[in-house]
């Protein structure tokens, strides 16, 4: 008996977590966009269009302030779901460098570098993330601005 009062709370989580397990396995998954260049971040504006950050492909060389990451505004002009089609992206800001780890340091996998999170407050204001190996700590001010409103 003592035996068994141990065994069933781990039986109840294992029923519990391989349940939510077979759910997670019947979601639908829409893609909404294709050809992204190591997608971060993403943002639902308040006109239902998104803002998508960009890595970049890590190409970007040391010292160097050009490169493949950017900010994406997303629009879906035609209702179809996506945002594939001509004219539903446009670059927000662009040419932001993009590192490549394993080029920098042995860090054993492939990772890029570059712009990474983005975030809408309430107030309109945008922040965006910006990994950069190469930048002495502080902090770093935006020089650009845009408004969607």
């Amino acid at each position: 008996m003592h035996h068994l009062k141990k065994i069933i709370p781990f039986i109840a989580f294992l029923i519990v977590t391989l349940s939510s397990i077979s759910l997670a396995n019947e979601a639908d998954v829409t893609v909404i966009a294709h050809q992204l260049n190591n997608p971060r971040g993403i943002v639902i504006m308040p006109d239902n269009s998104l803002l998508l950050v960009e890595a970049g492909d890590g190409t970007s060389e040391p010292e160097t302030d050009s490169g493949t990451g950017r900010i994406l505004h997303l629009v879906d002009r035609n209702g179809d779901g996506d945002f594939d089609d001509d004219n539903e992206r446009s670059a927000m800001l662009s040419d932001e460098p993009a590192y490549n780890a394993l080029a920098l340091f042995p860090a054993f996998h492939d990772e890029v570098f570059g712009l990474g999170d983005i975030l809408l407050l309430e107030n309109g204001r945008i922040f965006f993330t910006k990994d950069d190996p190469f930048y002495e700590k502080g902090i770093q001010h935006a020089t650009e601005s845009f408004e969607f409103y």
